[in-house]
């Protein structure tokens, strides 16, 4: 198996020409490159003293306030301080469409993807290709993720870090490693960055390459992906702390491993009576599901591995949600994942109305920030016992009437039954003997207590 994944981590890596991290080029409608300030005033600028920059085309001349010190113009990042502009080689017009562009592609990225993959990048190495040695390319060296916005159509627009990690080109660090030999030391999150000692240190590794150069006065917005290489990193095996356990996990084992999964058939057909099945199987439905969604759920509650396919319209997501919530009304934790964020929102946006939100922690790349303090909000420390009838009791009660049991006992812990309406039944009223889970109005603290984040 370690064999196995370590082919699969290969295939990840994309260390060809057409990666901008190690062959970047000015795009022809998008991006644009910085001129006249050093990438180290930018990066104090944007990522410690978090100021918002506006562009420049070389028509505009940059305005500096009155009042204005002598000492300060001479100071490069008092100067940035006080203009906020960033001058560009691009024409006015050029370079309005750039960044109408730009913010386009930035947003659809985040909202179809959930991946940020706008960055500054400052400093670049210009290397080049033993078989080709004429022509030079160039990779950036540090990249600093920035969000760019307009607060309408007459309005200039504004570039500011978006607190996520100031990161390397570690496509490039892995490509230099693999390819010539050159190991340049990454930085991390908790490192005090020095731009230019940074530069000065990948300057020094690749001084004894011919023709190779780095450029520390080059800074240019442009777009870059780092996903690949990501996953690449996480399939390490030895940066696991118990690597042993999950290389002898049953699902990577199917997933990588040549028997593949074999669970057999389902143990439910078309044919049976779905209603029958329920009275074996309580169901935790918290959405309406039709034959076919029940036949799933109950498919995935019995820990049957599938694939669900449908067209547009069939009840995939709704089955989703009712799959969810039964795992939580079990005491399991989910991890639900999707290549589209609309797919997510849809999911999350159902499960919100629910009163099922503060369970759910969303961990798309742009929300990563917000682990500490989604974890201390209070609904996640404590959660009304309002939150849970429709989980536990939507299949007692539907049990209880199917035998004729009528409710009559009615308690202010229940302000809206999905079933009866507003405060007609009452925990204890409830038969212990249909319950698949604790009976206490504290069931929803146990559930986020147990969850394993």
């Amino acid at each position: 198996m370690r064999a196995t994944l370590a082919k699969v981590r290969e295939d990840l890596l994309d260390l060809g020409l057409r990666n901008p991290l190690l062959n970047y080029r000015l795009l022809k409608s998008r991006g644009v490159e910085v001129q006249g300030t050093l990438p180290a005033t930018i990066y104090s600028a944007l990522a410690t003293e978090k100021l918002e920059l506006s562009f420049c085309s070389p028509d505009d001349a940059l305005q500096f306030p009155p009042g204005m010190e002598d000492e300060d113009a001479a100071d490069p990042l008092a100067q940035l301080r006080n203009t906020k502009t960033l001058a560009t080689p691009h024409s006015a017009e050029d370079l309005n469409k750039r960044l109408l562009a730009t913010m386009y592609s930035a947003k659809s990225s985040i909202e179809e993807q959930g991946v940020n993959t706008l960055f500054l990048a400052l400093g670049k190495l210009e290397w080049r290709d033993p078989a080709d040695q004429e022509v030079p390319r160039y990779a950036p060296l540090i990249l600093v993720p920035v969000e760019i916005n307009r607060e309408n159509a007459r309005a200039g627009f504004k570039l500011k870090y978006n607190d996520e990690d100031v990161i390397p080109n570690i496509s490039l660090v892995r490509f230099l490693s693999q390819s010539f030999g050159v190991d340049i030391k990454e930085f991390s999150e908790e490192d005090d960055l020095d731009v230019a000692a940074y530069f000065g240190m990948v300057a020094e590794e690749v001084s004894n390459q011919e023709g190779w150069a780095v450029h520390e006065d080059f800074a240019a917005l442009g777009f870059f992906s780092f996903s690949k290489f990501l996953m690449y990193r996480d399939l390490d095996s030895e940066t696991w702390t118990n690597h042993t356990e999950i290389l002898n996990h049953e699902v990577l084992n199917c997933l990588l491993g040549p028997a593949g999964f074999s669970d057999g058939p389902s143990l439910f057909g078309n044919s049976d009576f779905v209603d029958d099945l329920h009275v074996e199987f309580p169901p935790s439905h918290v959405l309406d599901a039709d034959s076919s969604q029940s036949l799933v759920i109950l498919d995935v509650a019995s820990g049957r591995s599938m694939v669900c396919q449908g067209p547009p319209g069939t009840g995939k997501s709704q089955s989703i949600v009712n799959i969810i919530a039964g795992a939580i009304g079990a005491n399991k934790t989910v991890l639900f994942v999707s290549e589209k964020k609309a797919a997510l929102d849809v999911v999350k946006t159902r499960i919100d109305k629910l009163g099922l939100g503060p369970l759910c922690l969303e961990l798309p790349s742009t929300l990563s920030r917000t682990l500490a303090t989604t974890l201390s909000t209070p609904s996640c420390i404590k959660l009304r016992p309002a939150c849970w009838p429709s989980i536990w009791l939507r299949s007692w009660l539907r049990r209880a009437l199917s035998s004729g049991w009528k409710p009559c006992v009615e308690s202010p812990l229940l302000p809206e039954c999905p079933v009866l309406g507003t405060g007609s039944v009452t925990l204890s009223s409830v038969p212990a003997s249909w319950a698949t889970g604790p009976i206490s109005s504290s069931s929803a603290i146990i559930f986020c207590g147990q969850m394993k984040l």
